[in-house]
């Protein structure tokens, strides 16, 4: 499978610098909270997270299947000590020890166009959790692959780079899809790299049930974006947090 990151992980922070973050900064505030020690991060893009929990004295593990996104998320966490960034399917992942917290965030699961693989990942993270531990997801819902993404048209422009966004949702598969044409400027002249990038969602219910399958008990669903009620014909993403029961 080629890496949809490929060409563009050393842009990725610089493309979204400036956007507002509220799942990750919820995930910090989450973690000083609980008093978590150890966290995994599930699809740990640049490693942004990784790094800000690291900085805090927590035992941080990470996992992405883009090997352009580790290479950058390693490089990021290089002064901050021994952190491994593996380069691995969050599907199958197991850090070396149990951790408190786990996280997939940033629709990183919605790139997991097959519902079985949603239902092995919640099964993958129980196993990685201690007792009692929290996982923290948030996903893109189809409301918004279905009637967002095809209004969606951008064009972002930087000194060295211009990107255009296309989005569009196929009906047939149900499957939201982006292309990402990057115009950049390099060795002297300016070259065109395309990017595909598919995302897929289940409805809410369906993830609740599939977590408790696995003995993950949802203690907060809301709206990501508001912090309000998710609403079926309005909510873009939603957050949930859920708990490890003991017996798990």
């Amino acid at each position: 499978m080629t890496d949809p990151y490929r060409d563009s992980a050393a842009r990725h922070d610089e493309l979204n610098a400036g956007l507002p973050t509220p799942t990750r900064l919820f995930a910090r505030d989450f973690a000083e909270r609980h008093g978590v020690e150890s966290i995994c991060d599930f699809g740990c893009g640049t490693g942004v997270l990784m790094a800000e929990l690291a900085a805090d004295g927590r035992t941080v593990f990470g996992c992405d299947l883009s090997e352009a996104m580790c290479s950058v998320a390693q490089e990021r966490l290089r002064p901050l000590g021994d952190i491994t960034v593996a380069n691995e399917n969050m599907v199958t992942y197991r850090p070396p020890v149990q951790v408190d917290l786990a996280t997939c965030l940033f629709d990183s699961i919605n790139y997991l166009l097959d519902t079985r693989d949603w239902f092995a990942l919640f099964g993958n993270v129980a196993k990685s959790l201690r007792p009692s531990g929290h996982f923290i997801l948030d996903f893109v819902t189809e409301y918004d692959l279905r009637e967002c993404w095809p209004a969606h048209r951008s064009v972002i422009e930087r000194e060295d780079w211009v990107l255009v966004r296309l989005s569009a949702f196929d009906v047939t598969r149900s499957v939201g899809v982006e292309h990402m044409i990057w115009h950049v400027f390099q060795e002297g002249q300016w070259k065109t790299l395309i990017e595909e990038h598919k995302h897929a969602a289940l409805a809410v219910q369906d993830v609740v049930r599939g977590l408790a399958d696995v003995g993950l008990r949802t203690v907060e669903v809301v709206d990501a974006d508001s912090n309000g009620v998710v609403e079926p014909d309005a909510t873009t993403r939603i957050r949930i947090v859920a708990r490890k029961e003991n017996h798990a």
